[in-house]
């Protein structure tokens, strides 16, 4: 299987972008993703332009892992945090 990158846009609430993200580091939730196996890369981004839109960089070393990942007790956190900051969430996998 080859490798897979995602692209995630993420639009949050006003004035909750950088609120969603703190979270999400306080509650280990990045840290655990990273040490995941098959995980290359997880990093998130603020527009300059407007602090409430993210996007989310992930790429794994095939879809197996990804999968995988989705599936994880931490993802359950972050879906939780989630349903709280974010208003809509695009993906686009290449």
């Amino acid at each position: 299987m080859k490798k897979l990158t995602i692209y995630v846009r993420y639009i949050a609430k006003k004035g909750y972008g950088e609120k969603f993200l703190k979270e999400v580091i306080e509650n280990s939730i990045l840290e655990k993703i990273r040490k995941e196996e098959g995980c290359i890369r997880y990093d998130y981004f603020i527009s300059l332009e407007n602090r409430d839109e993210i996007l989310l960089l992930e790429s794994w070393e095939n879809e197996n892992f990804q999968k995988e990942h989705m599936k994880q007790d931490h993802m359950k956190n972050l879906k939780l945090i989630k349903d709280k900051y974010i208003l809509d969430t695009r993906v686009e996998k290449i």
